[in-house]
């Protein structure tokens, strides 16, 4: 079972976990059921960091003149830097499928940040973005969110997020054994998959997937894709729909519309990181 989503980044003194919105009670206590030393404290730190993403194709671009010239990161590598007075924590991450960096700032910081970001940013084109936006763009990508798209009835094959998100070099660990065999011999009941949906109708969370009549899936989420111009959705259906080009049909208020399955990520960016 996945009991959390988490990036974990090793600093010289402690490791920073990010987590989703509300997780922190939760894994907080699921950590401590594990501590084996005792010279180890935890803490709740999200009122003590905001967060600023920056995502984009010139993302780099407009980092490297926020910050200056710096080496290449891949996810989830971070570096430090002291801009101007103000610590940053900036690390490398996926939300989007494009480019991308998390800003970590004391938040009595973050609006001199989010200004210089915005003065730097116009040069690259750069633009305010809300959370609706953002989930947009990972449902564009196919990323899965936990909390929404993912919960402890789900293990990661059947998220698609074993090549991010599980080691089978690392040595033992609790659920290894079922993983790698799901993973290396098994065939999982269900799959994360894309799909189109045909007509406006925004199929809700939870919106039944049928393929003639009958119930092969669910949808977990769904929004109106600009790049597509069109409703997509992410759902968990039954392994024998899972190929691409299967027409099926979703639950839409009190009727059904068409939907096809397609590979995912449903847009891939058209141009490099150095664009």
């Amino acid at each position: 079972k996945m009991l959390a989503d988490m990036t974990v980044y090793a600093q010289d003194d402690a490791l920073l976990i990010d987590t989703e919105p509300g997780m922190s009670q939760t894994l907080s206590q699921l950590l401590d059921r594990y501590l084996l030393i005792d010279d180890v404290t935890m803490a709740d730190v999200t009122d003590h960091l905001s967060l600023i993403a920056v995502h984009g194709p010139r993302s780099t671009d407009l980092l490297a003149a926020l910050i200056g010239p710096f080496s290449p990161l891949n996810v989830p590598q971070h570096l430090t830097r002291d801009v101007h007075g103000i610590p940053l924590l900036i690390t490398r991450t996926n939300r989007t499928g494009e480019a991308g960096y998390d800003l970590y700032v004391p938040p009595e910081h973050a609006g001199t940040l989010w200004s210089a970001l915005l003065d730097r940013g116009r040069q690259f084109g750069a633009r305010p973005v809300g959370l609706d936006a953002l989930d947009v763009l990972r449902v564009e990508a196919g990323i899965p969110q936990y909390g929404v798209d993912m919960n402890d009835n789900i293990i990661p094959v059947e998220a698609r997020i074993t090549e991010r998100a599980v080691s089978f070099t690392k040595g033992c660990y609790i659920g290894q054994e079922t993983v790698a065999m799901i993973t290396y011999r098994g065939r999982p009941n269900k799959l994360l998959v894309g799909l189109r949906v045909e007509g406006e109708a925004m199929p809700a969370r939870g919106s039944k997937i049928l393929n003639e009549g009958q119930e092969v899936g669910w949808v977990t989420s769904g929004v109106r894709s600009l790049s597509l111009d069109g409703v997509i959705a992410l759902g968990y259906v039954k392994r024998n729909y899972t190929e691409s080009g299967n027409h099926l049909t979703v639950v839409v208020g009190e009727s059904t519309v068409g939907a096809e399955v397609v590979e995912l990520p449903f847009y891939r960016p058209q141009r490099s990181e150095a664009s």
